[in-house]
């Protein structure tokens, strides 16, 4: 019995730490010029194609990723929610850092 809570509790905890995981993911990796918003979400639908293509290695990873990813949709798109303040402040950001001189515009 104590096995079985134990396996629980070592389950929970490891999905409570995956929760997020794209997106923490994808705002780390991303640079300042290709910040978007809802990148969590992005980069599951984006590694769920790989994994449906064969674009894993190695291949038999897929049987375990595949489910990974789409159970970490619903926590990307909170997480991704949470931070669209940052998102959108990071592109306004990136926006203003491309501007030349001669080229901004006048508010």
């Amino acid at each position: 019995m104590l096995n079985l809570i134990t396996a629980r509790t070592l389950l929970i905890v490891i999905a409570i730490t995956m929760t997020g995981c794209s997106s923490i993911r994808s705002r780390y990796d991303t640079s300042a010029q290709d910040w978007t918003v809802y990148p969590g979400i992005q980069r599951d639908g984006t590694d769920m194609v790989g994994t449906l293509t064969g674009h894993v290695d190695p291949l038999w990873t897929s049987a375990l990723v595949g489910p990974v990813l789409l159970a970490d949709v619903p926590f990307s798109l909170v997480t991704d929610t949470f931070a669209l303040p940052y998102d959108l402040y990071a592109i306004n950001q990136a926006g203003k850092s491309q501007e030349t001189p001669g080229t901004a515009s006048a508010h």
